[in-house]
């Protein structure tokens, strides 16, 4: 399965995730997928490290952020027995400081030819599914954040915008890029640097 297939993946169940509601604020009680918008895989970024990445997904999204994207270690019945699997929520969170990056080479030594945009959660609220008693429809939630790009040279980081966005949009944005009316652009990195060892 190509990048853009494991996107299309992604897209299809987050449409799924955002139809979903709970039957109470009781987060332990709430309707959950069996399907992640995020498979986790690993890369190779050099002859000693790897690191493991939302597959497919545009941003590097590592299994630190499993929470922010509400994928769960939860129990779940089969027939008698209960086992506990990884299932998925729309209780998307991400937080203040919260750093993403748009290439898994960012997590290499550090280096600002590594990466075209870091993303930088200022303040957030978090979505929230209806739940039939008292909120009706879903509460996408809020994210403001920076959007810093490497100067030309690569010397320095620079802050290019402040955005606001969803929580539902900006998971959106991760899996799928930056948006097309961002009108500046960094510099783009050499991807093939890093490979999918599986």
């Amino acid at each position: 399965m190509n990048n853009e297939d494991k996107r299309e993946r992604s897209n299809l169940i987050l449409d799924e995730c955002l139809a979903l509601t709970s039957k109470s604020e009781d987060t332990t009680k709430e309707t959950r997928l069996d399907n992640l918008i995020a498979q986790f895989t690993e890369y190779r970024l050099s002859k000693t490290d790897t690191l493991e990445s939302a597959a497919g997904w545009h941003f590097c999204i590592r299994p630190s952020f499993r929470a922010a994207i509400d994928i769960k270690w939860t129990p779940r019945k089969i027939g008698r027995k209960t086992v506990m699997k990884w299932t998925q929520g729309s209780w998307f969170h991400f937080k203040k400081g919260d750093t993403i990056y748009d290439s898994p080479l960012a997590y290499l030594p550090w280096d600002l030819n590594n990466f075209n945009y870091c993303i930088e959660v200022t303040t957030a609220t978090p979505a929230q599914p209806a739940n039939g008693s008292g909120r009706d429809e879903r509460d996408p939630g809020s994210v403001f954040f920076e959007v810093s790009i490497p100067n030309s040279s690569r010397e320095k980081l620079v802050r290019v915008a402040v955005k606001k966005m969803t929580q539902d949009e900006f998971v959106r944005m991760l899996i799928n890029g930056p948006p097309s009316d961002w009108k500046f652009t960094a510099p783009k990195v050499d991807r093939s640097r890093s490979t999918n060892i599986f």
